[in-house]
Formats: structure tokens, C-alpha cells, sequence
């Protein structure tokens, strides 16, 4: 039976000197210790080995880009966790352009004062190796590893989406296959957290990073009231506030008359209500990103 995947050491790349916040902080939170490069001026053979073998004696890596000169050697430093297969979490400055063929990898656009956010993505990462069965392996495409899935398998999906719960009925189940086969990764919310918790917290590697690294769905099986949708929004709005998750989708089958769809938010915080039926047309079309884009233009030029 492969051995479980240990996540106990951390390589942060940065450029040197630059303030990396509250991140070692967060990294001892979770118990990761962690180790930053020293000086990398110079570019030499003994220096390049000696990286490799500190990156290789590493369960992670966490990069952070700045939009300086120095994110060059970052850069260098991520391909060679690449390379030796480490997971690798990119976190970036407001302005900085993330080259093209880092797309796929877990990134961020993040402020290194942000504990909540940079908190939670370093928690979203860490669950979704350690519901993988085995060692970390990159796919083909460079992004992080998903099996594929069948609908309502419910015993391989719980084994790869999380350790604390399997899909609670068969609706959220599918939901999370096609999620799966839309491109992104999903992570089952524990239901013993206190305090309300969203059902499904989700990740589109290739999607807009603004609506989707993470995103967070609440599901509901039965018709909402007026009543019990602005409770959900409340508690949605909420939880967005706490953890810098910028988007919250709420589905559901139906909603009493009149009740608007669409956007339901402010530019800060998105919260969306989309009928079940066409949620699972956008998810099988790919166009859920377009379509929540344009409900929130709509919204924001008081066209909803």
C-alpha cells in the first residue's frame, strides 16, 4: 500500500531581502518548517547543486513573485522543484504577470500580509496532496495531479477530494465529477468545523484566478425561500470576509418568484445564485467563468 504523503518541510523562493510577511508565520501555524536561500547573487555550479539538494530534501515549495529582477532566480528555483517533482504554491504580487507556462500550478494573487488568505491556499494545497494516494506527481500538463472519476463513484471520489468526508448524496457527488472534468479540483468541507462552512471549496487552475483559486459552492437539493436564500448570502458574505475567498456560488434547483439570479455580491466579494440545471450546463459547456463575469458587468452597470 503506498505510504501516506508527508508534508513537514518548506523551501521558500523569494527574492533575498524582500518582506515576507506573515508567511513564515503561517508556515509554522501548520507546523512546516521552513528554510529561505541565502544570498543568490552568484550563479554557480556548486551553488546550483547545493540548491538542488536543499529543494530535494523538501516536501514543498512556496515562490513568491514580486515583479522584480530578482523573480528570475525565483523562477529558476520553481523549475527545479518542478523537475524533482515537488508541489509547488506561487504567490504573487498585485501587478506582477504570471508567465504563461505557470498557469496551470496553484497561484495566488495575494498580499504577504494577508494571514487568512495565505492561510487558507497553503491549507487548500496541503489537503489536496495529502488526499492523493502515494507520491506527488505533476501531470503531463504541468498542473497538479487529478484522477479521473465517475459519476457517483462515491468511494474513489471521497479517497481523492479529501480525508474528512466522502459527497453527503448523490447531487454533490455529481456536482464534483464535473467540476473534475471541467478542469478544476475540489476539496469536501469538513462538517465538524464550527460555525457555517460552504459544501465544496473549489479550484480551477486554468481559470480566472480572481473568481476561481478558490471558490467556494454551497448546494442545496430543495427550492429556496427568500427568507433562506438572504440567510445563505449573510452567511456566504461572511465567510468571504474571514478567509479572502473573493467568490461564493450558491446552487439550488429553484427559488419563489420574482427572486433575481444572477450576481448577488459587491466588486469585492462575488456571490452568485445559479439554478441547478444551468450550473451543470456551464460546468459541462466550460463557460462558467464567462457566465459569472458577465452577471457581475451586468450587476455592476445595473443591468440585473
Amino acid at each position: 500500500m503506498p505510504s501516506e504523503v508527508t508534508l513537514k518541510t518548506c523551501f521558500i523562493s523569494a527574492p533575498f531581502g524582500v518582506d515576507l510577511g506573515v508567511l513564515p508565520r503561517v508556515l509554522d501555524k501548520l507546523n512546516i518548517n521552513w528554510e529561505w536561500a541565502k544570498g543568490r547573487s552568484a550563479t554557480s555550479d556548486s551553488l546550483l547543486g547545493d540548491l538542488r539538494k536543499i529543494i530535494r530534501m523538501v516536501d514543498l515549495v512556496v515562490a513568491v513573485l514580486t515583479n522584480l529582477p530578482d523573480d528570475a532566480n525565483t523562477l529558476f528555483e520553481v523549475g527545479v522543484a518542478v523537475g524533482l517533482g515537488k508541489p509547488v504554491l506561487l504567490l504573487l504580487a498585485k501587478d506582477c504577470e504570471l508567465p504563461f507556462n505557470l498557469e496551470p500550478f496553484p497561484h495566488v494573487r495575494v498580499s504577504l500580509h494577508d494571514e487568512k488568505a495565505i492561510e487558507l491556499h497553503l491549507d487548500l494545497l496541503i489537503r489536496t496532496i495529502r488526499s492523493k494516494q502515494g507520491p506527488f506527481r505533476y501531470s503531463s500538463s504541468g498542473q497538479m495531479p487529478v484522477n479521473p472519476v465517475r459519476a457517483g463513484d462515491k468511494d474513489r471520489l471521497g479517497d481523492r477530494v479529501s480525508a474528512h468526508r466522502q459527497p453527503g448524496h448523490h447531487l454533490e457527488a455529481e456536482i464534483v465529477d464535473l467540476i473534475e472534468q471541467a478542469g478544476g479540483q475540489v476539496l469536501l468541507q469538513n462538517p465538524d468545523t464550527p460555525g457555517f462552512t460552504p459544501d465544496l471549496l473549489v479550484w480551477f487552475p486554468n481559470r480566472d484566478p480572481e473568481l476561481f483559486n478558490p471558490a467556494v459552492i454551497e448546494l442545496k437539493t430543495y427550492p429556496l425561500t427568500r427568507a433562506r436564500l438572504g440567510k445563505i448570502e449573510d452567511q456566504l458574505t461572511s465567510y468571504l470576509r474571514n478567509t479572502g475567498v473573493r467568490t461564493a456560488i450558491i446552487v439550488a434547483p429553484g427559488i419563489e418568484a420574482e427572486e433575481p439570479k444572477g450576481f448577488r455580491g459587491n466588486p469585492a466579494l462575488n456571490v452568485f445564485l445559479i439554478d441547478l440545471e444551468r450550473f451543470r450546463q456551464l460546468l459541462r459547456t466550460g463557460q462558467l467563468a464567462n457566465h459569472l463575469r458577465q452577471e457581475r458587468n451586468r450587476a455592476a452597470h445595473g443591468l440585473r
